[in-house]
């Protein structure tokens, strides 16, 4: 509201919130710096009003109502009257505040007095030190100081030069620190000034000496040495230089020397080379002749091969064409006798199951005879134009049934109603027929399977061309088998039955089926993992739309159109009948068949399977699997005897499921007999070193099967015999299996440990043996033929036979010394087992047939 100076030079300004003076002092304002430039500000509660004239009493100056008198003094206008005071009675704060050092702090660590470390940088207390010197390693340092004015402290400002390094001084306004970072190492003056309340800074500022010692690379030594080494250097290289250029200069002229000699001793060479060749010409000619001899008669020979394979092509279309014959000559029949009412249930199945299997031999000749075609390129196109798309529905439609059966989701996806093109009904049927067979052979219940029909353009001729895809949801491909899987001979399903598909001809005829019909094809199959559990195939056919691809005599002549289905996909669906995993529950247990061995048949094949079953079912319990992976849990819930297991399966094969049986101690008792169709010696030395106890080959003789089956039980119960006849207990004659011998090892030693103790029962006897009383008792059952008590028993006889033919204790010592402390008892027991009573035993006895004393 209004500026008055006073005779010191100071502003006064009244306002409406106070009174406020801007010192004008030169130490206050200098060279412009408005930092430097202090305010005073006075409020009633400063006590203005006490030393005033009028009311001042609400902080507030009237506008313009304000003078200067003679006196110095000053007026004030307000609302509430007039202030007046003379600027002398306010002579502010003049004290000009010295400055200590009050801190030194590396990495915002206080450094003590003495120790800092290995080393010391302050001897006595900061605020008296002169000099401080730093390592280059300390990056971050700072000083803290302060002004020695306690007016108003929290108004006291500073500001630092560090000499050597800043030009100017450095305002910090009441901070009381000054930090520095990577300063470079030398010799440096830091210099400390402050300003009180009222800006009167001090007369003196603090100094503070800084040494920071530079890294070893920037001492002036160092870079002497450096420029030393360098000059040492450049001097060697010139020397270096100077005589390999001399030894250059000797060996150069050496080698002029040298190249001389080798010309002229290469031209003499050369004149005797040119005699050589002269002589070499005329037996290359010589060769020449006799090469066009040999060229001849290879001609000759292979004219001999071709005539031969084409002999031996010959010779297997004519074996083909006659097994035509006698299968049908079987088939006739059987379709006679099946037409016959009267037969039984059991006959009916087995004509039915022969039919369906003559039907799948002449399917399988029908499909070598195509392959034949194909590798001899007899095989021909017959297109005719037809409407495709109803055609295609007609096979898709025939597999329906099949679909409902496995509970596949089964469908026909087709962007287009109609579609006319040029196709050889007969081989578009066999290429679908084969892909949905594959996809239904693999796929698993409940899986989907799919058809897609669509129009694309192709890349080449930019013509349209239909694309059919045969996509599935079943097990899937591995990426190293799909890119071989139209090769021919090649199977990337090693456990499926031994038919053309699976013996690497199928998907090797589909591909030159449809290159045959002017098209392509192409596989993109995913595997499961544990990652990614989704897993499936699909086939993608091309094929083109117009006449023009196709020559004359591919054409069928006039206006015949073949839109029906053939009968191929009828022969694979029998084909995918008979490969059906579709597992027969057990018969029920009666009083006739509950004391039958139990037999697990594990095959893939269902019809190979049932016809096992039909032959062992009058004598054995009898429980199937179609994988080895199924076939352990069955093992898990049942007391089997005896193992009869296919070596190629799908899951788990053969000879990995015979190593699990044998590795495992709850079934490594059971015996395995492998049933395969290889007849290698490979295989079968294989199949022994899995573990399994006999091999037959297919086909096999009903009865074969049945004897070896019942050799190997009787052949258990011999060693059982072999057992009760031994008063030693030789774990190894009882099996060959090594875990079977570490357990009855382990079972001989506790039965031997306790065999005194006449608390010994089977509920001890399997916690020290560590294993369950059901586990344990099936073990011993088959291992010994004995129960868990009678194997005790027989352990305590065995021993007590022992200790009399020693002849060491009485009868009365040795009842006590096997645990019985009834000698009657004893005697009783021992009479049962051996067929003597202790008193007349003399170990003769124990050749005795086990019928005669054994109950």
């Amino acid at each position: 509201f209004r500026i008055l100076e006073d005779e010191q030079e100071n502003l006064w300004f009244a306002t409406n919130n106070g009174l406020s003076k801007l010192n004008g002092s030169q130490d206050s304002i200098h060279a412009g710096n408005k930092q430097n430039s202090i305010f005073i500000n006075y409020f009633i509660l400063d006590g203005i009003a006490s030393n005033s004239i009028g009311c001042y009493t609400n902080n507030q100056f009237s506008y313009l109502c304000a003078a200067t008198l003679s006196s110095g003094a000053i007026l004030l206008g307000s609302s509430n009257g007039i202030t007046r005071f003379n600027p002398e009675d306010f002579p502010g704060n003049r004290h000009r505040p010295p400055v200590l050092f009050t801190d030194l702090k590396i990495f915002n660590q206080s450094v003590p007095i003495g120790n800092y470390g290995d080393r010391s940088i302050l001897s006595q207390s900061i605020s008296v030190t002169e000099n401080i010197e730093l390592s280059y390693m300390d990056k971050v340092f700072s000083l803290d100081f302060i002004a020695l004015d306690y007016a108003d402290p929290k108004k006291n400002s500073y500001e630092y030069m560090l000499e050597g390094f800043d030009d100017d001084w450095i305002y910090l306004e009441n901070k009381r620190v000054a930090t520095f970072t990577n300063i470079p190492g030398g010799d440096y003056v830091l210099k400390i000034r402050a300003a009180n309340n009222e800006g009167y800074w001090s007369n003196q500022e603090a100094s503070m000496g800084i040494r920071i010692k530079p890294p070893y690379w920037a001492t002036w030594w160092f870079r002497i040495f450096g420029l030393v080494f360098i000059i040492g250097l450049l001097i060697l290289f010139f020397y270096a230089r100077m005589y390999q250029m001399q030894h250059q200069k000797l060996k150069l002229e050496s080698q002029v020397k040298q190249r001389t000699r080798e010309i002229e001793r290469k031209n003499k060479q050369l004149e005797e080379n040119k005699k050589v060749l002269e002589n070499q010409s005329e037996e290359l000619q010589f060769i020449n002749a006799r090469l066009l001899k040999q060229k001849s008669e290879l001609e000759e020979l292979n004219k001999k091969v071709q005539m031969a394979n084409q002999a031996k092509l010959k010779f297997f279309t004519n074996i083909s064409h006659e097994l035509r014959t006698p299968l049908t000559l079987i088939k006739g029949p059987i379709d006679n006798i099946l037409s016959n009412a009267k037969l039984s249930k059991y006959v009916k199945d087995q004509l039915v199951m022969m039919n369906r299997n003559t039907s799948r031999l002449l399917k399988l000749i029908n499909q070598l005879l195509d392959f034949r075609k194909l590798e001899t390129e007899h095989m021909k196109l017959a297109v005719s134009e037809g409407n495709i798309v109803p055609f295609l529905k007609e096979t898709f439609l025939l597999f329906s049934n099949l679909a409902t059966q496995k509970q596949i989701d089964y469908e026909l996806n087709s962007q287009i109603d109609e579609l006319k093109m040029w196709y050889d009904a007969d081989k578009i049927e066999k290429i679908i027929s084969n892909l949905l067979s594959n996809a239904f052979k693999y796929t698993p219940e409940g899986g989907k399977i799919a058809i897609t029909l669509s129009l694309a353009e192709d890349t080449i001729d930019h013509r349209s061309r239909l694309h059919i895809l045969v996509s599935d949801s079943g097990i899937g491909i591995s990426k190293n088998k799909v890119k071989h899987i139209f090769e021919r001979y090649y199977s990337a399903f090693e456990f499926s039955n031994l038919d053309v598909a699976s013996a690497g001809i199928g998907l090797a005829v589909t591909k030159e089926l449809v290159e045959l019909h002017k098209g392509s094809i192409s596989v993109d199959s995913k595997v499961a993992s544990e990652e990614d559990p989704e897993s499936g195939t699909n086939f993608t056919i091309s094929l083109p739309l117009g006449k023009e691809y196709f020559s004359k005599n591919e054409l069928l002549p006039g206006e015949l159109v073949l839109d029906k289905p053939f009968s191929h996909a009828e022969d694979l669906l029998l084909d995918i009948s008979t490969l059906e995993n579709q597992m027969d529950d057990p018969p029920p247990t009666t009083e006739e068949t509950k004391n039958r061995p139990e037999v697990l048949v594990v095959e893939d094949n269902t019809e190979m399977r049932d016809f096992i079953k039909d032959i062992l079912i009058e004598n054995y319990r009898i429980h199937t699997s179609d994988n080895g992976k199924a076939a352990l849990e069955i093992l898990k819930d049942n007391s089997i005897s005896l193992i009869i297991s296919d070596v190629m399966m799908p899951e788990m094969d053969g000879m990995e499921f015979s190593k699990n049986v044998k590795e495992n101690l709850n079934s490594s008792h059971i015996p395995v007999i492998l049933l395969t169709a290889k007849t290698d010696i490979e295989s079968q030395i294989s199949g022994l070193k899995s573990g399994a106890d006999d091999y037959i080959t297919k086909p096999f003789n009903p009865q074969v099967l049945i004897e070896k089956i019942n050799n190997l039980i009787l052949l258990r119960e011999r060693l059982w015999e072999r057992f009760n006849k031994q008063l030693v207990f030789n774990p190894g004659e009882l099996t060959s299996n090594s875990v079977d011998i570490k357990l009855l090892n382990r079972v001989k030693e506790v039965a031997e440990r306790h065999l005194s103790n006449p608390d010994l029962d089977v509920t001890l006897f399997s916690r020290e043996v560590g294993m369950s009383k059901s586990i344990l008792y099936e073990k011993l059952k088959s291992l010994t033929g004995k129960t868990i008590n009678d194997f005790i028993s027989s352990m305590r006889l065995k021993k007590a036979a022992e200790l009399i033919l020693k002849g060491e204790l009485n009868l009365s010592e040795i009842s006590m010394e096997v645990g019985y402390l009834d000698p009657n008892y004893f005697s009783k027991s021992f009479k049962k087992h051996f067929g003597v009573v202790p008193s007349k035993f003399t170990g003769e006895s124990t050749l005795v047939s086990q019928r005669q004393y054994h109950a």
